[in-house]
């Protein structure tokens, strides 16, 4: 999206869905004719057998996969030219967790959700989750591009109700929306812009 060069990208051109595989640098792919970008972002496919319908696809770890809007069809003896796939980095949200006398919170939940809409109402669901380290922080990589809403939520009530000790009552785990709101309506979202960092 920056008008940079992406070196050692994946490219897959591909006539059905395919099989999935993984190449050694970590990176999904698809059973088809596979080629690498250098370090100049080119690339090229050869002895490619004439079709119809494929899809050229680019990947690599920490962009978003890019296909080429339209599918192509190749002739035999054809050479298809200067075809140009932009790529978007993914983003990283990081954050830290901590209660009213600044101490990190350990193990509690964190969750980036968007805004979905179901039965002519609003909500928000959880697009990934994970539990904060021992400082109290969260890490989100590969995050796609687009507006979500941080939420945390210390997980101690849950542990203590496996307690045979604990009393029940209408003690729960409270959920605190980013920066500091106690309800979605509150809540100011993030931003994560197609160049990967987070507004």
């Amino acid at each position: 999206v920056t008008g940079q060069p992406v070196a050692r990208a994946t490219i897959q051109l591909v006539n059905s869905a395919g099989t999935f595989f993984m190449t050694p640098e970590g990176v999904r792919g698809l059973a088809g004719f596979t080629a690498t970008t250098d370090d100049s972002g080119k690339f090229a496919l050869e002895n490619v057998q004439p079709g119809r319908n494929y899809r050229l696809i680019a990947m690599k770890a920490g962009f978003l996969d890019s296909t080429l809007p339209t599918q192509l069809s190749l002739n035999s003896g054809e050479t298809i030219r200067d075809l140009v796939l932009q790529m978007a980095e993914q983003g990283v949200v990081t954050g830290r967790v901590i209660d009213s006398n600044a101490n990190p919170l350990v193990e509690a939940s964190v969750s980036l959700q968007q805004t979905r809409y179901a039965n002519g109402g609003r909500l928000l669901a959880a697009a990934a989750a994970q539990t904060t380290d021992d400082r109290g922080v969260s890490r989100f990589a590969n995050v796609s591009p687009g507006r979500y809403y941080v939420v945390a939520s210390d997980q101690t009530n849950r542990r203590e109700e496996t307690n045979p000790n604990f009393k029940s009552g209408p003690l729960a785990n409270i959920s605190t929306y980013h920066p500091s709101a106690d309800n979605a309506e509150s809540a100011r979202p993030i931003d994560v812009s197609r160049d990967g960092a987070p507004n």
